[in-house]
């Protein structure tokens, strides 16, 4: 869709409209916000590359973001580039192309099968995803694009071996994450535990610039009443991360 809007759109048309955005998302509320917030992301990556746009969709911090958030001690060396394809053909590869070659080597070890084997270790289960077999995903990787996407809709091939043998229900159930409950975590003892973890003077204090770090604080404990903002999924997987490494730099006696 971005793609679609970048070739469609004059560049100077969404430059105003991203200005206009900029300035009103964050002050809408109710059932208006998530829609205009999107807009404003979606825009803003109508004027990046496809590595960048990656970045951005699946980052919780942009580059500019973590810059402006460490402190000057940490400094910029401490970044480490995400979804630098070193694949000589990736220019060859469509926009959805490399968004699926990107999300197979980072995401799908990284984060979806790390909690797969996790959550079945934790139940003395030994997972095997079929999906997975070595010869499905050759072949995957070898069918045409539409073969796999139909305009806004995925999994084209595998849907269409589904639907004879599966409910209606099952293959045209909308997409489901297994996001963690975080917001019905955040009561006081949490924000009172955050507070002192990062206490001025304390370690993990050190790490950042002062006034960044309690914008994003702030913003997560408000995500909720200020969705034009930033998102409640966002704001909060900040919060917790935040909350995560300072604890784990307590725990462990980490020097800094």
């Amino acid at each position: 869709r971005v793609q679609r809007v970048a070739e469609r759109v004059p560049a100077p048309v969404r430059r105003a409209a991203l200005r206009v955005l900029t300035g009103l998302a964050p002050l809408a509320f109710g059932r208006l916000a998530t829609p205009m917030r999107r807009a404003r992301k979606g825009l803003g990556l109508t004027f990046c590359e496809p590595a960048e746009q990656l970045r951005w969709l699946l980052a919780l911090w942009r580059e500019d973001d973590i810059r402006r958030l460490l402190s000057a001690d940490q400094g910029p060396a401490m970044l480490r580039p995400l979804l630098d394809d070193p694949d000589t053909n990736a220019a060859q590869l469509t926009p959805e192309e490399r968004a699926m070659t990107a999300l197979t080597q980072t995401k799908l070890p990284g984060a979806i099968l790390a909690k797969v084997d996790r959550m079945s270790m934790a139940a003395s289960l030994e997972v095997r995803p079929p999906l997975l077999d070595r010869r499905v995903v050759d072949l995957a990787m070898r069918l045409p694009l539409g073969l796999k996407i139909a305009g806004r809709t995925g999994k084209r091939l595998l849907r269409d071996v589904g639907r004879p043998l599966l409910p209606k229900a099952v293959y045209e159930h909308p997409k489901q994450g297994f996001a963690l409950p975080l917001f019905d975590w955040f009561d006081h003892r949490f924000w009172e535990l955050l507070g002192d973890l990062y206490s001025p003077g304390s370690r993990a204090a050190s790490l950042f610039r002062r006034e960044p770090l309690e914008q994003t604080i702030a913003q997560g404990r408000d995500a909720l009443s200020r969705p034009g903002l930033v998102s409640d999924y966002t704001a909060s997987s900040r919060v917790w991360q935040l909350a995560m490494l300072a604890r784990w730099i307590d725990r462990f006696g980490v020097s800094l």
